[in-house]
């Protein structure tokens, strides 16, 4: 048991993570609900092109993880600063955070979408400026919320993965279920031949390779794992929790996109909405789309959320090494990392503008 006293200087009580709230981060770390119609124009193709990469991929990925937390914990530098030296280290954080900075503005522009369904405005969704007015708003809100410190990025993370990943997720499953026993007619072939998906070569090897970038994260909540009360026996059980969730998060509302969505219309922002919309007119409950649009923003802001906590943390504890500026190490009185959050929010406004500069929101989303 910790000791909660505090006095005058010292921080406040040590606030811990739940199994629940890892696990759900995780989840929202990885599994976000704007990459599933890119995958649902392979209809039950997309079963193994989501199964190959889990298998070789996702799986031992949370294996590593969770061993590899238990015994070092800091997440990904402290593992390869054990293994190859502080510069290695260093490397390895590195990377991961810098990936995640072009990132947001992507995951931030589905947000901008999600939120133009909800007020109805489907053109709304291909205004630039717009987009890049949504990016800048609520990404600086998530970094707000991270600066609080407390656990607070963990609450609004978990509780909004639930409300916005899981939930939606769920209803897209029991809608597509629905379709069909009511014998609709899929856009998609439904015969058994099609799980294998037609091999063309090396456009096929590259679709399988690049859809493991889909699992990217798993590990990227190991450096909370400190925050945990047992992090020996409640890590483990929240990664493998977690991954059993991605897969389903993944393939079968995948499938349920497919079977009302022609593939001509799945674009990379909308495409989700779209599904909903699709089954709510059908079923003459069209201003359900609204309540349901404004449950996936939520959920995307909760991933952005998590990651802005997960990979600058690492950062932080690496520049402390001396191989940051002291400015980017510096804390606030919450603990946080308030150089990194403030610089890292400054590309992300940047790299917002590219949503003004390039005349069509897909091709800046893709760019």
């Amino acid at each position: 048991m910790s000791d909660t006293r505090s006095t005058p200087g010292q921080r406040a009580a040590k606030v811990y993570l739940s199994m629940f709230q890892v696990s759900i981060l995780t989840v929202v770390a990885v599994a976000s609900l704007r990459s599933l119609p890119a995958m649902s124009g392979y209809g039950l193709g997309s079963i193994t092109l989501y199964l190959i990469p889990a298998l070789l991929f996702l799986v031992p990925t949370a294996l590593v993880a969770a061993e590899l937390a238990t015994g070092w914990r800091g997440g990904v530098y402290a593992w390869v600063r054990e293994a190859f030296g502080n510069r290695w280290g260093f490397q390895a954080i590195w990377l991961q955070w810098v990936q995640n900075v072009v990132w947001y503005p992507v995951q931030l522009a589905f947000i901008a979408a999600s939120i133009a369904f909800v007020f109805g405005d489907n053109d709304l969704a291909n205004s630039g400026i717009y987009t890049a007015i949504v990016i800048v708003v609520f990404y600086w809100i998530c970094t707000l919320l991270n600066l609080r410190g407390g656990g607070l990025f963990a609450k609004v993370g978990s509780w909004g993965g639930l409300i916005g990943t899981l939930i939606p997720g769920v209803i897209l499953i029991v809608l597509g279920a629905v379709w069909l026993i009511a014998g609709n007619k899929s856009q998609v072939p439904m015969e058994t031949s099609d799980v294998i998906p037609p091999f063309t070569g090396l456009a096929s090897i590259v679709l399988i390779v690049s859809n493991f970038l889909a699992y990217a994260g798993m590990e990227v909540n190991a450096v909370h794992a400190n925050d945990m009360k047992r992090p020996g026996k409640e890590y483990p059980r929240s990664i493998f929790i977690a991954a059993g969730l991605i897969l389903l998060v993944f393939i079968l509302p995948t499938l349920a996109i497919a079977f009302v969505v022609p593939k001509s219309q799945l674009g990379l922002t909308t495409g989700i909405n779209i599904a909903f919309q699709a089954y709510f007119d059908h079923w003459s409950i069209g201003w359900a789309t609204a309540i349901i649009s404004a449950a996936i923003a939520l959920g995307a802001l909760a991933s952005v959320v998590t990651w802005i906590a997960g990979p600058s943390k690492g950062l932080l504890a690496a520049g402390r090494t001396g191989l940051l500026p002291p400015w980017l190490q510096k804390e606030n009185k919450a603990g946080v990392q308030i150089g990194i959050l403030i610089s890292q929010g400054v590309i992300v406004t940047i790299l917002a503008g590219l949503f003004v500069v390039i005349p069509n929101v897909s091709a800046a989303f893709f760019t």
